[in-house]
C-alpha cells in the first residue's frame, strides 16, 4: 500500500514539473517615462492628437499630458496649432484632405521635440460588391457566407488597404464580422489573419477579393440550418504604409499580450512607431463606405 501511495505522489510531482517550462518574469528593469503621440489622420476630418507618457507595466492610470505644444504642418506651408481639450487630447480647426502631407510636431516640457510625417491616401472606390449566402461549410457542417469585392489597382505603385465588414444584426446594433481563414493568395502571402494587405503581388489593374465570414447566428427548419443574414456595409480603407505596418504589428502585439497558453509559447512584440524622439504613431487613411446592402435570403 505504501509503495502504491509513493508511486502516486511521484507520478503527480512528475506531471506538475513537466507542465512547468520556465519561470515567469515578474521583475523588470527601471523604465524611464517616454512621451507617446497617437494621431490618425482621416481624410475630410479635423486633426486630433493624443499625448501621454509611457511608464512601467504597473503604472496606472495612464499619465496624460495636457501642457504640450502641438502643431500640424500641411504640405510644408499651412501650420495649424492644436489646442488642449483635456485628457491628453488636442484638437484643431483645420480639416485635412486626401493627398495632404501632414507633419505633426509635439513638444512636452522636459523632453526633446517629437515629430512624424505621413500622407493621407486618396479614396479607392469598390467597383462591385457581391454577397454569397453559402460560400462553404464550417467544422460543424453549417454553411457560412462571404462577400466578393472588386477594386482598381494602380500598377505603378504599391497601395495598402484594410477591409472591414460591419453587420447590422439588430436595430441600431452594428458589429464587425469576423473573417474566416483566408483562401485568397494575396491575403495568404501577408501571413496574418487580418484583412490588411498591400498590392505588391497584384499584377492586374483590377482585383477581386473573396472574404468568408462567420455569421452571428444560425436558424432553420426541417433539419436545414442556414446562417442568419443581415444588412451590411463594407468599409474599404486606403491606408498609408505607416498605418499598414501599425495594424500588422498591433495584431502581433495583442497576440503576445493575450497568448493561447495551450498552444505555442509566449512572445512579446513591440508596437510599430514612426515618432522621432518618442513612441506612438502618426498615420493616415481614407475610407470608402458602401451603401447598406441587404442579402437576399435563400429561404422559401
Amino acid at each position: 500500500m505504501f509503495t502504491q501511495k509513493l508511486f502516486g505522489v511521484v507520478l503527480f510531482a512528475a506531471l506538475i514539473l513537466a507542465g512547468c517550462r520556465e519561470r515567469v518574469q515578474d521583475e523588470f528593469p527601471d523604465f524611464n517615462s517616454v512621451p507617446v503621440v497617437n494621431c490618425f489622420l482621416v481624410a475630410d476630418s479635423l486633426i486630433k492628437v493624443h499625448v501621454s507618457l509611457a511608464g512601467q507595466m504597473d503604472t496606472l492610470p495612464l499619465a496624460l499630458v495636457d501642457n504640450a505644444t502641438v502643431t500640424c504642418t500641411i504640405n510644408d506651408s499651412a501650420v495649424s496649432k492644436l489646442n488642449s481639450v483635456g485628457n491628453g487630447n488636442y484638437a484643431g480647426d483645420t480639416r485635412i484632405r486626401a493627398g495632404n502631407v501632414c507633419r505633426v510636431n509635439v513638444s512636452v516640457p522636459g523632453f526633446p521635440e517629437m515629430a512624424a510625417t505621413d500622407t493621407i491616401p486618396h479614396e479607392v472606390q469598390l467597383t462591385s460588391i457581391r454577397h454569397i449566402n453559402e460560400a462553404g461549410v464550417n467544422e460543424e457542417g453549417y454553411p457560412f457566407p462571404a462577400i466578393v469585392i472588386s477594386f482598381p489597382v494602380d500598377p505603378g505603385r504599391i497601395q495598402y488597404f484594410q477591409v472591414i465588414l460591419n453587420v447590422n444584426s439588430y436595430k441600431e446594433v452594428w458589429w464587425p464580422a469576423n473573417f474566416r481563414d483566408f483562401s485568397d493568395t494575396v491575403l495568404l502571402a501577408e501571413g496574418l489573419p487580418i484583412a490588411v494587405f498591400s498590392t505588391a503581388r497584384i499584377k492586374t489593374s483590377n482585383y477581386t477579393l473573396k472574404l468568408d465570414y462567420s455569421p452571428n447566428s444560425y436558424s432553420g427548419s426541417n433539419g436545414v440550418i442556414q446562417p442568419d443574414l443581415h444588412p451590411f456595409v463594407v468599409e474599404f480603407k486606403a491606408i498609408s504604409y505607416s498605418y499598414y505596418q501599425y495594424l500588422r504589428q498591433l495584431y502581433l502585439y495583442e497576440t503576445g499580450r493575450f497568448p493561447d497558453f495551450g498552444f505555442g509559447s509566449y512572445h512579446t512584440y513591440p508596437l510599430y512607431s514612426n515618432i522621432t524622439n518618442g513612441m506612438g504613431i502618426v498615420a493616415g487613411y481614407s475610407t470608402f463606405r458602401s451603401e447598406t446592402i441587404t442579402p437576399q435570403s435563400n429561404r422559401p
